[in-house]
């Protein structure tokens, strides 16, 4: 009885050993370190998929040969730095989708002669060296990537969505950088464009920060830190809804012709000079302007006017005029949205190197139709919001509301006469069936 036991419990050990091997070790492909070499070549699109794979050996992606790893997790296994590297190059494709790309040891990725990296919903991780040259392109999308550094003189880069650190010195005909965040501890960032440039919604903190373009440089919704931050657009910058944290409690570089800047933080003191000979800067916080050389500074705020009918309800379409205070002028104007609301930017300070001017001396008033507030003088050196009720009631039979009402009755009555046109037809139906 003791026999059949142990016996039993033998051919346990041996089906669960076989189980270990088939369904855990066998998935995960090992290759020769001295007959390794992965080249694919010539059309052909190796797919690797579902799979955990370590590679030792070079990788050799050529004359539009395609390689495709998809939902796997590849290892460069290399027992010593640069042993082993990846080029793509002569129309070679490397596509990495949901999945990982790591390595043991540092290694080289060359890009070249119109070669494409794209990484989607990946993560690379490990001692990489990027180097991308020679028309070549390379994509980021929604992914993670840890690189030791990123040299390119390529056609295009981008990055989407992604998370990406290391050491970036990028020259590309076109860049474009979006929601991302780029962090390099204690490498530089250095980025540069024969056309425009996007940094859209971005975290980039470097110890240093270069951001040159040929045509315009647009921040928009995004944070720059570092303890140099140079940037260059030789037509023009413009900055929206961003900061800029530069750390050396100097200011940040700005060489431009035009320098526009709109609702943005600059936490230390702006200082320009003949590099940026003009600057529009719109409600933009800043502890204070320099100005030196034949720059010249306009500074503007919002006036924002919230124009209601005499019992509250938002008037559309009033008309919100502003007045130099000196001559009476029209300085400037704008139209009352649905929700009874106009911003108008008005000038407060021209900066020059001889001396702050304040020009922000105003007179402003309302009107709609027949009706009009009576002119109030403003000075504005901050943003400022006024409310103006006006003496009558507004028509509902002309309201922005009312004319909402009709376009919805006018939508809603086709959809409800088909919704009963096709229950009665079915009705109809089942009487002769």
């Amino acid at each position: 009885m003791n026999h059949l036991i142990r016996k039993n419990r033998i051919y346990r050990l041996c089906f669960f050993t076989l189980f270990f091997l088939y369904y855990i070790i066998i998935p995960v492909q090992y290759l020769d370190a001295t007959h390794s070499d992965l080249i694919i070549g010539g059309t052909d699109v190796i797919t690797i998929v579902d799979s955990e794979y370590l590679h030792s050996g070079n990788i050799v992606i050529k004359d539009n040969g395609t390689l495709v790893i998809e939902s796997s997790k590849f290892e460069i296994y290399s027992t010593k730095d640069f042993e082993y590297n990846i080029t793509i190059q002569d129309d070679g494709r490397l596509l990495l989708i949901n999945g990982s790309l790591s390595s043991t040891r540092s290694t080289n990725l060359y890009l070249r002669d119109d070669g494409n990296l794209t990484i989607v919903q990946n993560s690379v991780v490990g001692a990489f060296r990027v180097w991308a040259d020679n028309r070549s392109t390379f994509f980021v999308d929604s992914s993670t990537l840890h690189l030791d550094t990123l040299t390119a003189n390529c056609q295009e880069i981008s990055f989407n969505k992604s998370m990406v650190t290391g050491g970036f010195d990028i020259i590309s005909n076109f860049a474009f950088v979006q929601n991302s965040e780029i962090r390099s501890g204690q490498n530089s960032f250095h980025l540069s464009s024969n056309n425009s440039i996007e940094i859209l919604g971005d975290v980039i903190d470097c110890v240093s920060v270069s951001i040159s373009s040929e045509a315009t440089l647009t921040f928009r919704n995004s944070v720059l830190a570092g303890h140099n931050l140079f940037f260059s657009g030789n037509d023009s910058i413009n900055v929206e809804n961003s900061e800029f944290h530069e750390r050396a409690t100097i200011s940040p570089s700005f060489v431009t012709p035009v320098l526009r800047g709109y609702n943005s933080i600059f936490p230390n003191p702006l200082i320009f000079d003949r590099k940026t000979p003009l600057v529009y800067l719109y409600n933009v916080t800043t502890p204070s302007i320099t100005v030196n050389d034949s720059t010249k500074v306009f500074r503007y705020w919002w006036l924002t006017a919230h124009v209601t009918d005499s019992i509250g309800t938002p008037v559309f379409g009033a008309n919100a005029t502003v007045l130099f205070y000196w001559n009476n002028s029209i300085a400037s104007s704008g139209i009352t949205d649905d929700k009874g609301t106009v911003t108008i930017p008005l000038l407060s300070n021209i900066i020059t190197a001889e001396k702050d001017e304040f020009v922000g001396n105003y007179l402003w008033y309302v009107s709609y139709q027949r009706y009009s507030s009576s002119r109030q003088s403003i000075a504005v050196d901050n943003n400022t919001v006024v409310y103006v009720s006006l003496p009558f009631i507004v028509d509902f039979l002309k309201s922005f509301l009312f004319k909402y009402i009709i376009l919805g009755i006018v939508f809603t009555i086709p959809v409800l006469v088909l919704v009963i046109y096709l229950k009665m037809k079915r009705k109809v139906k089942g009487r002769f069936s």
